[in-house]
Formats: C-alpha cells, structure tokens, sequence
C-alpha cells in the first residue's frame, strides 16, 4: 500500500478494468496483499478489518491520497521513527496509523477508532498478511508491484494498465 506503482495503478488502470471488465462480470478482481514494510502492513490491516463491501472503498482512498500521506516520509521526525518502531509493535502501528492519517480513511469506510485499534491490535492477522506475502513470493517470485495473474498463472513484465489490458483483451 506504499508503492506508489500500486497508486499509479489504482489511480489510472483500477477504473477502466472495473468498468470494462469487472462490473460486466467477464474478471474477476481479487486484491492481495504484498506487505513490503510495517507501513504497508498497518495499512493493509485495516483494509483487512474493514467491512468487506467497504474494503475497495478504503483501498481506493489511501492510493487516491497516496501523495498526500506519502509527503509524510520526508519530514518524519526521529520521535516518530521511535514510536513506529516500539518493541510493542502494535503500538507502533497505531502510531504509523496516527502519523499516516489511516484512522481517518478506516472511519470513512465505518471503521470507529476503537474499532480499528482493535484491529492493528490483532498480532494473529499481522502474521496471516505476512505469512500470505511469503507464500505469495515463494509462488511467484514477485519482481514488483503491482503484479497481476490470470487463471493463477503470473503475468510476466506486467505492472500497469498499459501492458495487462491487452493480454485481458487476449483471453476474452
């Protein structure tokens, strides 16, 4: 969720594939999570513990604002690398999703504060994303992100609309 290739993508290709492809049943899209950094893993927790009719529409958000939040790497104090990085790390989520802005995007999808501190609370799906990213990589020996599969096959040199449209196109 820190990438901004991902951003890219959601910004430029996530709405011509919904349209063209997604709404008129022909794909089906499904988001994985590629937890590169604890960034992306508070990030994808919470989009984890939204409500799931919600989750595109948090998705959506964080990468739509991703230069905004992102702006945040550049003037990050060492007060808050020391909390992000608390041996408690749940607290250190809560931290990076205080400093992030994330509590605001989760409650604009009805997840409440409390709610979503539960969730970053929640060491078990910390290790269920990052355990999903092993397997993930270990399947396809991801070499970037976006990456994109169809029929569980891996699309080699394909990471932004302009290269997976056509190959969607192909298999129609």
């Amino acid at each position: 969720m820190a990438c901004h290739f991902c951003a890219k993508f959601e910004q430029e290709g996530a709405p011509p594939l919904k349209l063209a492809y997604v709404q008129s049943g022909r794909v089906l899209l499904e988001v994985r999570h590629f937890v590169r950094d604890p960034v992306d893993l508070t990030a994808a927790m919470l989009s984890e513990c939204v409500a799931p009719s919600k989750f595109y529409a948090f998705h959506r958000s964080l990468f739509l604002n991703f230069d905004k939040w992102t702006a945040l790497f550049g003037t990050v104090s060492k007060a808050q690398r020391d909390r992000w990085a608390s041996t408690n790390r749940a607290a250190g989520r809560r931290a990076m999703a205080s400093d992030f802005g994330f509590y605001a995007y989760a409650e604009a999808q009805g997840l409440s504060r409390p709610m979503a501190d539960k969730c970053l609370n929640d060491d078990k799906l910390a290790q269920r994303l990052a355990a999903q990213t092993k397997a993930y990589n270990d399947k396809f020996d991801l070499t970037g992100t976006p990456s994109f599969a169809i029929n569980g096959a891996l699309l080699a040199a394909t990471h932004d609309w302009a290269s997976l449209a056509p190959q969607i196109e192909a298999r129609m």
